[in-house]
């Protein structure tokens, strides 16, 4: 498969979705990957991804056009982590029993789900987007390689029954960067490893922003930066299918989060960079030195859609692949 909208490997973890709005509209959806409320509510683009290493990623935008309360309940009830940012507007989560959390593009929560949602609420006419990961205890235990950080621990602990809230800081470097890794476009494969680098990323800064980062990376053995080499091998090997994050790193014997640091390292990117780069580049050499027509290109290097092409081209270069076409 290659960089197919229509074919997308991610699937949506269903989850129900109650809304309610100060004029009375009431809607309930369920979200398997992607959805939007009524026209008549106001502006919302609803998205959903289960990635292939556990975690959840799920980024919204809505723009009310009244003041929205909204409920997000995931229908298989397991217990979660849940790291939310805002990377526009503002919103205040409430629970039954009374506690409040203020959300704003400053400061985001780390919450435990246990089952029981809370309900979001929302002003007229303020656009919200969030970037969301969810992940199981022991799929976070897992990324930070055992050495879970001390804010996060009782979060973390199975035995817990009760819902726990962090705060942390939210910087405009950290906005920037989720921004920049989410911007949209992508399908297929290549959106996979990119929503799975977003979300590794984020979880990172976030450990950072708590000031409880995980102790620094180990240098590489031997063996490792074999493994390493295989794992790139075979990511260049398959441009129009890439493997996910997870099952090169599998195949390495390494985290997604060692193999990622790993390639920033020795090829000065993570293994999504990596793999838009190569395409990129190869597609550009192509352009240059053969007649062959910019869409025939663009699907051989992984791309089923020339406007997708067409933009990634430009944001490495600085130029569009039709420009260098004409030069020649």
């Amino acid at each position: 498969m290659n960089d197919n909208e229509t074919e997308s490997p991610l699937r949506g973890l269903p989850t129900n979705l109650e809304v309610t709005t100060a004029d009375g509209e009431a809607e309930k959806i369920v979200i398997e990957q992607q959805a939007a409320l009524a026209e008549s509510m106001g502006e919302s683009d609803i998205q959903m991804f289960e990635l292939p290493n556990g975690m959840i990623v799920n980024i919204n935008r809505f723009v009310p056009a009244h003041d929205m309360s909204l409920a997000f309940d995931p229908m298989d009830g397991t217990p979660r982590m849940v790291s939310i940012m805002l990377l526009k507007g503002q919103a205040t989560l409430k629970y039954p029993n009374g506690d409040t959390y203020e959300f704003s593009q400053s400061q985001g929560y780390n919450m435990r789900y246990q089952g029981t949602p809370g309900t979001f609420h929302l002003k007229a006419g303020v656009e919200v987007k969030n970037f969301t990961v969810a992940a199981p205890p022991e799929v976070l235990a897992r990324f930070f390689e055992g050495e879970v950080p001390d804010v996060l621990r009782t979060m973390l602990d199975p035995e817990e029954e009760t819902h726990a809230f962090t705060p942390f800081p939210v910087t405009p470097e950290m906005r920037r960067s989720v921004a920049e890794m989410i911007i949209p476009g992508l399908s297929g494969q290549l959106q996979r490893i990119q929503m799975e680098s977003a979300a590794l990323m984020y979880i990172t800064m976030v450990a950072r922003a708590l000031d409880q980062a995980p102790p620094p990376r180990q240098r590489l053995t031997r063996a490792e930066r074999k493994n390493v080499a295989r794992a790139h091998e075979r990511l260049l090997d398959c441009l129009q299918e890439p493997p996910s994050l997870a099952e090169l790193a599998l195949k390495a014997e390494l985290s997604e989060k060692r193999l990622n640091n790993a390639f920033r390292e020795i090829y000065d990117g993570s293994v999504f960079e990596v793999l838009r780069n190569t395409r990129l580049s190869q597609a550009r050499q192509l352009i240059e030195q053969t007649d062959a027509p910019i869409k025939g290109i663009a699907w051989q290097v992984g791309y089923n859609h020339v406007s997708n092409f067409s933009r990634a081209f430009k944001d490495m270069f600085g130029v569009t692949p039709g420009a260098i076409k004409r030069r020649r």
